[in-house]
């Protein structure tokens, strides 16, 4: 029964609180049929498999890999993970998946060589914002490779957009941070308001949205909605488009008020990442904003 559970995969999304999403064989079909045509065409490919089988992201390697025929090299140990361009080479992988984070346990290494990612042909990205500091990194590397950025919540089976990055169109598709492209086959992304925007809070429908909260009624009735005849899950991220093409801005749940002000966090660490070119997290303690920054800089620039 192609409407049967694939599978179910806890999420604690911002609430903490964890929730079993029910994802079923129709959907997880449609998405790997997806990306074993955009990601996986390749004879005796070697991806990694670098994400936790408890993250969804260990979906598009694990069955895309073996779908496609080709030869899937998990993460073996501690080394492994703390070394990744060293186990790249190691094992001349082809194809690679992850958050975009992982780019800098790749490229920030004093022992970094650019002959550790020679064998690299594709790189796909998903669960986090990639941004343009993370391209520049790759194609000054390795110029041939192509990059596949993507979007998507658990909630619609991994990911749903796609945009295919070379190290000659990237910088006119990072805004700063880079687009995640627009909805795969038969996905479709709209915004909540009724009005014609570019901008706001999107919701996702098509087959791959999931079959709701497991043992989550109440949540399944906010959160899953029939929009233009078609179910779709509300996201909660906000985003704009540009010619086309989707840029995350931040989460509904990622504004805070201080001092009677209402400010997007995620504004301050786009602003700060623009100017620096470093990666930015700013958090709320105790009523008070804190920026925490990775990388060398002058203070008296930073202000």
């Amino acid at each position: 029964n192609s409407m049967k559970d694939a599978y179910i995969i806890y999420t604690s999304g911002s609430t903490g609180k964890p929730k079993g999403v029910r994802i079923s064989r129709n959907s997880l079909d449609h998405y790997i049929m997806w990306i074993s045509k955009k990601f996986f065409q390749k004879k005796n490919l070697r991806c990694s498999q670098h994400p936790s089988i408890g993250f969804d992201l260990s979906v598009a390697d694990i069955f895309g890999t073996l779908s496609s025929g080709g030869t899937l090299f998990p993460i073996q140990n501690d080394y492994d993970r703390l070394f990744l361009n060293k186990f790249i080479k190691k094992n001349r992988l082809t194809h690679w998946i992850s958050v975009p984070s992982a780019v800098d346990l790749v490229f920030d290494q004093d022992y970094f060589e650019k002959n550790d990612i020679k064998s690299l042909e594709k790189m796909f990205f998903c669960g986090e914002v990639l941004k343009k500091i993370h391209l520049k990194k790759i194609f000054k590397s390795n110029k041939n490779i192509k990059v596949i950025n993507s979007y998507g919540p658990t909630e619609a089976t991994v990911s749903c957009t796609s945009i295919v990055f070379n190290k000659t169109n990237y910088h006119k598709y990072c805004k700063p941070s880079a687009s995640f492209g627009k909805p795969i086959n038969n996905m479709k992304i709209g915004f909540l308001s009724k009005k014609k925007v570019a901008q706001g809070e999107i919701y996702i429908s098509g087959p791959q949205v999931a079959r709701g909260y497991k043992q989550e009624k109440l949540l399944n009735k906010y959160k899953f909605k029939n929009i233009n005849n078609k179910k779709s899950f509300i996201t909660g991220d906000v985003c704009k488009i540009i010619n086309g093409n989707y840029y995350f801005l931040n989460r509904i749940d990622r504004q805070v008020k201080i001092l009677g002000n209402r400010i997007e966090l995620n504004e301050i660490d786009k602003l700060i990442e623009d100017l620096t070119n470093f990666t930015s997290h700013s958090v709320i303690f105790r009523n008070k904003i804190f920026t925490f920054c990775s990388g060398k800089f002058i203070e008296k620039m930073l202000k």
